[in-house]
Formats: C-alpha cells, structure tokens, sequence
C-alpha cells in the first residue's frame, strides 16, 4: 500500500514528505487530494483525521442509494410491458382461430358396445397440431339433448395431413349407439353428436 501511495504522489508532481505508515492495527488509507490521508485504528479511539473524508463516504452512500431507486421500473414502464403481454396474447388467439378455421372432422363412430369414440381430423393449415380441444352435444333422434362436454387431446397431427382420434366414450353403460354406426344384437338407442373444435395449437 506505501508504494501506491508514493505512485499517485509522484504523479501530481509534489514532493511533500510522505507521512509514516499506518500501524498493522489500521484497517485501510484513503487518497484524499493530493496526499494520503490515513484513518486511524478504531481501537486507538481518534476520529478521522480529515473531514472531507468522511463527507465522501456519505457522498458515496447517498449517490448509491440514487442508484437503486432508478433501478426501479417505472409505472409507465410496467404499463407497457402489460399492453404489450395483452397484444402478444392477442395475436397468439388470432393465430389459434385461423388455424381451427383449417380444420375438418369427419367419420364419427361409435357402436353400442365400443369403449371409446372416434372421429378423423384433416389440417388443412400450415401448423403442425399437437393438441385439441373438443366440445361433444349429444342428442336424441328428436333433437332434445342428452349430455354435453368438452374433451382434450394430444394429437399428432402434421400439417395437410388427416388423423384419427379416440377418445373415451361418453355412455359407460352402452345404453346407445351412433345413428350412423353398424347396428348391434342389443337394444339400445340411437343418438346424433354435434362436434366443435374450441381451441388447437
């Protein structure tokens, strides 16, 4: 630390007698103008012995609590990032709904005795399509409704391309059977389904 001390004095060009090294007790020195001011050991009980030391410390503390409070995003800040989270949202449904535009279902079955239900789906968009979101009204043969619900699919479905899905059925006691299925042994009745795509990415 002496050599430090020589070096910046040297380098203002004066020569003034360099004051004797701080005891090993000391914790630091601050240059202060153009000679070192040294602080002394806070077990030796003496204050600082230049004042304009202890003011640039408070400067120091007082310019980086500045600093942090500009740090702080402003609400004009946060206003826009918000409206631009609402456009980029925005956009992402716009996307979504031309894409479900794109989409064909066709070849709904579903047998009296068949677990599951099945129907095809044809992209005819450019997106490949991993995931539907399907809403089921089913309907008796005088069109009065019997059940309603929405169902969600992992799909593998390239674009241009056209894909079966299975999905579970919805009459777990095989009580009915598609109008437009083979006919079974059993007695059971016959329904329609309505089929809308709600959501596809």
């Amino acid at each position: 630390m002496i050599s430090a001390t020589v070096s910046a004095v040297a380098l203002v060009g004066i020569c003034h007698p360099l004051p004797s090294a701080p005891p090993l007790s000391s914790p630091a020195y601050l240059l202060s103008g153009t000679s070192p001011t040294f602080l002394s050991s806070p077990l030796s009980g003496t204050s600082l012995s230049s004042h304009s030391s202890l003011s640039s410390l408070f400067a120091i503390e007082a310019s980086a609590r500045k600093v942090g409070v500009r740090l702080k995003p402003s609400k004009r800040t946060l206003a826009t990032a918000a409206d631009s989270a609402r456009r980029a949202q925005h956009l992402q449904q716009i996307l979504a709904d031309s894409v479900v535009q794109r989409l064909r279902l066709s070849g709904y079955d579903k047998t009296a005795t068949a677990d599951m239900e099945s129907l095809f789906v044809t992209n005819h968009s450019t997106h490949h399509i991993t995931l539907l979101k399907l809403q089921l009204n089913y309907f008796d043969m005088k069109d009065r409704q019997l059940h309603q619900r929405d169902v969600t699919l992992r799909v593998d479905l390239p674009a241009g391309q056209t894909r079966r899905v299975d999905f579970r059925t919805w009459d777990r006691q095989h009580a009915f059977h598609y109008h437009l299925s083979p006919p079974s042994r059993r007695a059971t009745s016959p329904y329609k389904v309505t089929v809308k795509i709600l959501h596809a990415e």
